[in-house]
């Protein structure tokens, strides 16, 4: 099904099985949105403060650079890297707040932010294997100084952005071994919520699943325990760019903007896509999705700011938590604009983009 119709269809009332819940009367949504962004491990606990005051709760902790998992020794954590999440996780318990922890990526990925189908991770079961047993140690850890009534602020994705062929060993799939972690975070650690990000297909002649497809088609876990996510860049992309061959983050994005299958994506349309895909989630498990990261360059001007008054519309309706891509992890997407390079300044630069996702513009 191309996208116009699954907009139609959405317009209409909702695909089959997918309609059981009124997306906006808003009784059937849990009333505790969490807002907030991704950051990195260096973030300084001053400028968490502040974002705190300004209403953000919910911080992604991205350690794509300072891996927690130790990239030159690849079976144990980064003691450095684990002392500084610590750090903000007894920050975030202190003040009613939730940490994502995101490793990002791991040995066997040729770039450190995203996944590509022909990364060796994806045909190397060692390799999987070791990531598996960080995790377990890690989860381990948390058990062991987490109280258990702090646990529910902690959640854990797993993996950013997975990508690979379709088909091939099962075995070696991001749904094995997605499920594979899940179950040890059950057995390790009772009390930590899971994000699971689904993968993108990819078959051999190099076409690429559709956003919703992916979605949909991912055999979700059943628990209360796991919520869904994914990301959203240039108009419904699950991914970063570096990944897919669409307009890279760099450069001028138009909004409304009509993609190359002649679809026009605007506040609506954006609004009605995800209608459905957050009812299936409601419908199916009773959990609501959180949007992991998204965002639009620095560079995009008027239009990126239209198309981020857009999704925090449409999150807003949807009562979706969400963490914009990212404060001061990089110039290029940091919403106090770009120059803005003190990373570690605690007082935060006012700027449209933050007011933006304050909801107040």
């Amino acid at each position: 099904m191309n996208r116009s119709n699954f907009l139609k269809l959405s317009i209409l009332g909702g695909l089959s099985g997918c309609s059981g819940v009124n997306i906006f009367d808003g009784q059937n949504y849990k009333n505790n949105k969490k807002t907030g962004f991704n950051v990195t491990p260096n973030v300084s606990i001053c400028t968490l403060k502040e974002l705190v005051g300004l209403g953000f709760r919910i911080f992604r902790v991205s350690f794509a650079d300072g891996a927690i998992f130790d990239k030159n020794n690849p079976k144990n954590i980064n003691e450095n890297a684990w002392g500084k999440l610590v750090k903000i996780i007894n920050f975030v318990i202190e003040n009613d707040s939730t940490i994502v922890i995101d490793p990002h990526t791991y040995i066997g990925f040729s770039n450190k932010y995203t996944t590509h189908p022909r990364d060796k991770f994806w045909f190397d079961a060692d390799i999987q294997n070791n990531f598996r047993c960080l995790w377990r140690s890690i989860f381990i850890r948390l058990s062991n100084f987490l109280p258990i009534n702090a646990r529910n602020s902690v959640w854990v994705d797993f993996l950013n952005e997975p990508v690979h062929f379709r088909g091939g060993d099962k075995n070696l799939s991001w749904q094995f071994l997605a499920k594979s972690i899940a179950y040890d975070c059950h057995e390790f650690s009772e009390g930590i919520q899971i994000v699971l990000q689904p993968a993108r297909l990819v078959d051999s002649s190099g076409k690429y699943m559709s956003w919703r497809d992916s979605i949909l088609s991912f055999k979700w876990v059943d628990d209360m325990r796991v919520i869904p996510s994914w990301h959203m860049y240039y108009p419904m992309e699950l991914s970063h760019f570096g990944v897919f061959d669409t307009v890279h983050a760099n450069k001028n994005i138009v909004f409304p903007f009509t993609d190359s299958d002649g679809f026009v994506w605007s506040d609506n349309t954006i609004k009605f896509f995800l209608k459905d895909i957050v009812s299936f989630f409601i419908d199916s498990f009773g959990n609501s999705p959180y949007i992991g990261e998204f965002g639009a360059s620095v560079f995009s001007g008027k239009y990126g700011d239209l198309y981020l008054s857009a999704l925090v519309r449409a999150f807003s309706i949807l009562n979706l938590d969400w963490t914009f891509h990212s404060f001061r992890e990089n110039a290029i997407w940091s919403p106090e604009g770009a120059g803005k390079e003190n990373w570690s300044a605690c007082k935060i630069s006012q700027s449209r983009r933050i007011d933006i996702l304050k909801g107040v513009s």
